[in-house]
C-alpha cells in the first residue's frame, strides 16, 4: 500500500448494489434516494437526483471529515456511506448537491470502451 492508499483510505472498498469494489473519483449513477433523507421539506429536492450521474468525492475536499482521522472525506469509517456529488437540470439552471448516501444505493459506471 502507498502512502496515498493510506493518507486518502483508498484501501477500503465500500460496495455499491452490483458489489462492485468504488474508490473515489469513481462516476456513479445514484438510485433511490432513501425517503428519510428528503422528509424535511427544504431538502425535498434531493429525490430528484435519483437516476442521475455523480462522483465520489471527498466532503469538502478535504481527505478527512472534518479532520477526524478514524472518518475518511469520502467514506465512512466502516464502508457503508459514500460522499457523492451531483448535478442535474432545474428550471433554467443547473444544482448541485452533495450528500452522504448509502454505498448500495448506487451503481458504479462501467464504460464500455
Amino acid at each position: 500500500m502507498t502512502n496515498f492508499d493510506q493518507h486518502f483510505h483508498t484501501a477500503l472498498r465500500p460496495t455499491d448494489s452490483k458489489r462492485n469494489g468504488l474508490l473515489p473519483f469513481d462516476l456513479v449513477i445514484i438510485g433511490e434516494i432513501p425517503q428519510h433523507y428528503y422528509a424535511d421539506p427544504d431538502f425535498e429536492t434531493l429525490k430528484e437526483y435519483g437516476g442521475k450521474y455523480g462522483l465520489i468525492t471527498y466532503h469538502a475536499g478535504e481527505p478527512f471529515y472534518y479532520g477526524r482521522k478514524e472518518h475518511p472525506g469520502w467514506t465512512s469509517g466502516d464502508g457503508s456511506h459514500i460522499y457523492v456529488e451531483s448535478k442535474r437540470v432545474c428550471d433554467d439552471s443547473i444544482c448541485s448537491s452533495g450528500f452522504w448516501l448509502p454505498a448500495i444505493t448506487v451503481h458504479k459506471y462501467l464504460s464500455t470502451r
